[in-house]
């Protein structure tokens, strides 16, 4: 009998390990999903039925408490039959839009008013519970992602109706890096096989532009500011959007991509991708430390490495990391509490190797609600 019990627990695990909590659904990322196993995979998951109104309930305070975490969307109206040199964002992106760029379900030509909807995710606060996965699949091995900027792209019509970019069509984006590092590659994630695919390297310049006195002209608007230089590298530069002098002549601007190119609507990334080191599988228990009680309700963890622009997800009960990491965890309940562990605390419970640890985590439900708070929290 033994033997038979053991049997299925090894089958259990097998399966454990092939899930994950995140799916999309084809029209923006889609509601988190009830976690199931940690495993660095992009694999799917499947919903863990309701079976009673207590349950349903503690989804719904979840639901609603964990949508305060996520980042809004902006939302931009322009002609479809109009070329645009679309700023969006808060720091000076720009997407050039062609004109009859965009088609419908059908692939009939859109015609009339459409809705451009942006956000971007340019901190592990704003990527904790995004739902989107931050690891990578290439030749057989998983890599994860250290975000240089990514950022999600939809479009409408005037009824609301999802709109899709055209075929041979294509939106050229003037994108604002957040951070400067080496090895940058633009992905675009596969929402139907749930995975992300390479587009192109992200090529750095040989010397950064000087702003200068040479306007940068796109369809008879200035939208940038260079130095007339022969040989000098103009793949980067800081966009002026319409005519706004605020950003100062003589400034190096290294962080902008120019034509990063977008083909269909989605979710796109630039990142770093890298091996994680002195990796260990830790199975998890948690205490209150205002009360000392084990909490047993919880929902979804993410783990942020602080050295790292990026948020990872896992079921709360097991997790991988970089114990040499400076690694905090964050944790929603079923119940809707927020739980913080600090990088002192997680060092506390002295991880070394595979095994049990137990981590103090305080409940942060009444101080954080926002992805700028969390921000502040973790000193990002």
């Amino acid at each position: 009998m033994k033997r038979i019990f053991a049997i299925i627990y090894v089958i259990l695990l097998a399966a454990c390990a092939q899930s994950n909590h995140t799916s999309y659904n084809g029209k923006g990322i889609s509601k988190l999903r009830e976690p199931l196993c940690p495993a660095l995979l992009a694999g799917n998951s499947k919903e863990i039925p309701v079976i009673n109104k207590e349950v349903s309930k503690q989804k719904t305070t979840y639901e609603r408490e964990v949508k305060k975490f996520k980042v809004k969307f902006s939302s931009y109206t322009i002609d479809a039959q109009k070329d645009y040199d679309l700023v969006v964002g808060k720091r000076g992106t720009i997407l050039h839009i062609y004109k009859n760029s965009f088609v419908d379900k059908n692939g009939d030509p859109i015609v009339g008013k459409i809705k451009i909807r942006f956000r971007e995710f340019t901190n592990p606060a704003e990527i904790a519970f995004s739902d989107i996965p931050m690891v990578h699949s290439y030749e057989g091995e998983e890599f994860c992602f250290n975000s240089a900027g990514m950022f999600e792209l939809r479009g409408t019509d005037e009824s609301g109706q999802e709109i899709f970019i055209g075929r041979n069509k294509r939106i050229d984006m003037e994108y604002e890096l957040v951070q400067e590092i080496p090895n940058t590659s633009f992905f675009k994630f596969n929402e139907e096989a749930n995975q992300w695919k390479k587009i192109r390297n992200i090529d750095r310049p040989t010397e950064k532009v000087l702003v200068g006195k040479v306007p940068i002209y796109r369809k008879g608007i200035i939208v940038g500011w260079k130095e007339d230089t022969i040989g000098k590298n103009t793949a980067f530069w800081k966009p002026i959007p319409k005519l706004n002098t605020d950003f100062a002549a003589g400034h190096m601007y290294p962080e902008l991509v120019r034509d990063l190119p977008v083909s269909q609507f989605g979710v796109y990334n630039c990142d770093q991708i890298y091996r994680l080191p002195n990796l260990v599988s830790v199975k998890a228990f948690y205490k209150d430390r205002k009360t000392g009680k084990e909490i047993d309700d919880l929902h979804i963890l993410s783990l942020v490495d602080l050295d790292v622009n990026a948020a990872f997800s896992f079921g709360p009960k097991m997790f991988l990391c970089d114990y040499k990491a400076k690694n905090v965890l964050l944790l929603f309940s079923k119940s809707g509490a927020l739980y913080y562990a600090d990088e002192n605390s997680v060092r506390s419970a002295h991880i070394e190797k595979d095994g049990d640890y137990t981590f103090d985590v305080t409940d942060i439900s009444d101080q954080v609600k926002t992805p700028e708070q969390l921000k502040n929290l973790l000193k990002l």
